[in-house]
């Protein structure tokens, strides 16, 4: 699957949010909050293409010393991973485009 893939997967399944509790939430932790998923995401997307193609995920360019139970195993929950970031940082996107429309009224 390409990361372009993920990314459609991610904004095809939407999640549960609690409302209440983000609009409860102090502005500068939503900010360190997205910071950090932010900052996660290229991570997690160069590990993913690491794995997709066999490759180890620490040495880019040289092949896995994992077997490939451990491999298939660590993609599964990279690529889990990744599909939620997207589609947490899209809904904060969304929710923060809401706001400014609301605010600008």
């Amino acid at each position: 699957m390409s990361l372009h893939d993920l990314k459609t997967l991610a904004l095809e399944n939407p999640f549960e949010i609690n409302w209440d509790t983000v609009s409860n939430t102090p502005e500068s932790e939503k900010n360190k909050f997205v910071a950090e998923l932010s900052e996660r995401l290229p991570v997690l997307e160069q590990l993913y293409l690491r794995l997709s193609t066999g490759q180890s995920p620490v040495r880019p360019g040289t092949p896995s010393a994992l077997s490939y139970e451990d491999m298939e195993e660590a993609l599964v929950a990279t690529t889990d991973e990744l599909v939620s970031t997207y589609a947490v940082l899209d809904t904060i996107a969304r929710y923060n485009a809401i706001m400014n429309i609301i605010k600008s009224y």
